[in-house]
């Protein structure tokens, strides 16, 4: 083969890859190009935590073919609008969870959670009609990385109330440990880490959209013969682990009562099979009913909504009267404040 025919093969390639390349950019949107929910810029690296969504940022989040929409973020990396410096002395309640609570599938932001919580309480006539409900929420985190940012934001906001909503359990999640790069999350045992292929991982749809079809169909072909398949999102982990961090947990709802802070954990998702657990550490609760009987899901399957109005009115309607919430507060801190 002489060299004209070399370079004729050689240019034909590269020409393809460029046109599906253009392709696929003129088809797909950037935050649907890695199929991770989230497009470029999102996140950024936050030790001890395995990430954080970054501050003052609109960054886009999107399904294929069920929906897309922007987010933004405040200073603080939270989507509320408002931070705990903005608020008046009214009630405060902290609203701290993962996807759920940040409001994946909803873009309305006065749609979210948080927001209906807090026009729900107002509307009670035993709740201040300046009660506030900050949203402290990160995607992707389980109860111990929830449970640690209950724990770390209480002074900063300095809740009267803090209500959990807790969608998973204490098992690792795929994207709790990462590398940040260029606000995508990646996996830290990946391939020529930290190289020039980084920014192909990153940047060229090509590669994006390539990965995650070639890792479905090994798990699916596994499937089919038999051997087993198991996604790092339900290996199994160390029962000791598991322990370590319940017992975290336990710890934290302790620190917390001491402070005065009302605590109300709403599990949903997986953490539905830990209410024993829960309701064990002494866990006040609020139960949701279980989907699709009460309210209309997304396919993906986080909230609409209509799921984020009802889960609120739900929630507001089993919290106590503010003045019972203060009445106890005042009491366990004349408690702890009485000498030995």
């Amino acid at each position: 083969m002489n060299g004209r025919v070399v370079v004729g093969i050689v240019a034909g390639v590269l020409a393809g890859l460029v046109a599906t390349e253009l392709g696929l950019r003129l088809h797909f949107p950037e935050h649907e190009a890695n199929r991770d929910y989230w497009g470029r810029g999102t996140f950024v690296a936050a030790p001890p935590y395995p990430y954080r969504h970054a501050p003052d940022t609109t960054a886009w989040v999107g399904r294929e073919g069920l929906f897309g929409h922007p987010i933004t973020t405040n200073a603080w990396g939270y989507r509320d609008a408002r931070i705990a410096t903005d608020a008046a002395d009214g009630p405060r309640v902290m609203l701290v969870g993962a996807s759920f609570a940040f409001g994946i599938g909803v873009e309305d932001d006065d749609r979210l959670f948080h927001i209906e919580l807090e026009r729900a309480l107002r509307a009670r006539s035993d709740w201040p009609d300046d009660s506030i409900v900050f949203n402290v929420s990160q995607t992707g985190y389980n109860a111990a990385w929830i449970t640690r940012l209950m724990l770390d934001e209480r002074a900063r906001f300095q809740p009267d109330v803090v209500v959990q909503l807790v969608p998973h359990g204490f098992g690792s999640q795929r994207s709790e440990v990462s590398d940040v790069v260029d606000g995508y999350r990646l996996d830290p045992a990946r391939m020529a880490r930290g190289s020039f292929v980084d920014a192909v991982r990153t940047r060229v749809f090509l590669w994006m959209r390539a990965r995650s079809p070639f890792d479905g169909g090994v798990r699916f072909h596994r499937g089919r013969s038999g051997a087993p398949s198991v996604s790092p999102d339900t290996e199994a982990e160390d029962p000791a682990v598991l322990r370590e961090r319940f017992a975290e947990f336990v710890d934290a709802l302790a620190q917390v009562r001491r402070d005065g802070i009302a605590h109300y954990l709403v599990p949903i998702g997986g953490a539905r099979a830990l209410r024993p657990g829960f309701a064990s550490a002494g866990a006040r609760i609020i139960d949701l009913p279980s989907p699709p009987a009460w309210t209309p899901y997304l396919p993906d399957p986080h909230w609409n909504e209509q799921g984020h109005r009802e889960a609120a009115e739900i929630v507001a309607g089993r919290l106590p009267p503010f003045d019972r919430i203060e009445t106890r507060r005042t009491r366990i801190r004349e408690q702890t404040s009485r000498p030995e």
